[in-house]
């Protein structure tokens, strides 16, 4: 997984969705805007935004950090 989210972690960086601060955080970017669910026409990609927005609602309301890992299997 570590070479995962580095990898991740270098592209979010590189493209300006991430930026470092100057106290070594992480911060989302202002500019980035949401994708949008009208602009693509293809139906799979619909879909798969609709289920990212379920699995995003259900994980903001999981509360700690510690139960999304358990709940993907994952220990911190």
């Amino acid at each position: 997984m570590v070479q995962i989210t580095n990898e991740a972690m270098e592209l979010l960086l590189q493209s300006g969705v991430v930026l470092l601060t100057n106290a070594a955080e992480l911060e989302i970017s202002q500019t980035i805007r949401p994708l949008s669910k009208t602009k693509y026409v293809n139906d799979e990609i619909k879909d798969c935004l609709n289920k990212s927005e379920h699995v995003a609602k259900w994980f903001a309301a999981a509360g700690k950090v510690e139960t999304v890992y358990v709940s993907l299997g994952v220990r911190p």
